[in-house]
């Protein structure tokens, strides 16, 4: 497959997803404010998002990286137990 067939359905997927989690949230999103109300949905929606946003900070991209490079070593299962072996060190040690 191409580099440009590649990037093309790579983003097609990612805009699906991202389109899914749009339509899935949505309903959610009226049934948690008819809930909650106002005032605590708000609550909800900013203590989430903080706790995403420290999430984010703290993991330092692992998660992706370990995706990464397993996709990357395929082939090198050796290599493979290096990454999450480090991986799972550098998550305890943070």
């Amino acid at each position: 497959m191409s580099e440009i067939k590649k990037f093309i359905s790579d983003v097609g997927v990612t805009f699906f997803s991202s389109l899914m989690a749009v339509l899935i949230a949505f309903p959610i999103n009226v049934l948690l404010g008819r809930y909650l109300g106002a005032s605590d949905l708000g609550l909800y929606k900013m203590v989430n998002t903080i706790f995403s946003t420290l999430i984010l900070f703290i993991t330092f991209g692992i998660p992706a990286s370990v995706i990464k490079y397993l996709a990357e070593f395929f082939w090198n299962s050796k290599k493979q137990h290096e990454v999450v072996s480090s991986c799972i060190i550098t998550s305890i040690v943070l």
